[in-house]
C-alpha cells in the first residue's frame, strides 16, 4: 500500500482518492502484520538479491509467506527471485 500510495500522491489527491476505491472495490485484502520473521525475510530479500526494491522485498516477503502467486510488472528487478523459485511470480507484460 505505501507503494501504491506513494505512486498516486505525486499524480494529487484525486487521483489517490480514485486509487483508494479501487483497491476496495477489487476487494484487495491489505495484509498488515510485520512481525519479526517477515522483516527478517525482507532484509535478506534485500541483501541477497540487488537490486531490489523495498517494495518488492515486501511483495515477495508476503507471497513466500502466503504460499501465494506475486503478480508484478517489475520483471527486470523480480527475474532473479522467479529464477530461485522463492514464490511463483506472474509477470504481467
Amino acid at each position: 500500500m505505501v507503494e501504491v500510495r506513494y505512486h498516486y500522491q505525486r499524480r494529487g489527491e484525486q487521483a489517490l482518492e480514485a486509487a483508494i476505491c479501487s483497491i476496495a472495490a477489487a476487494a484487495i485484502e491489505v495484509e498488515r502484520v510485520m512481525d519479526d520473521r517477515f522483516l527478517t525475510t525482507a532484509a535478506y530479500l534485500k541483501a541477497v538479491y540487488p537490486p531490489i526494491a523495498l517494495g518488492d522485498v515486501f511483495a515477495v516477503a508476503l507471497a513466500m509467506r502466503l504460499q501465494a502467486t506475486l503478480v508484478t510488472t517489475d520483471r527486470g528487478e523480480l527475474e532473479k527471485i522467479a529464477a530461485a523459485g522463492l514464490c511463483p511470480i506472474e509477470f504481467l507484460r
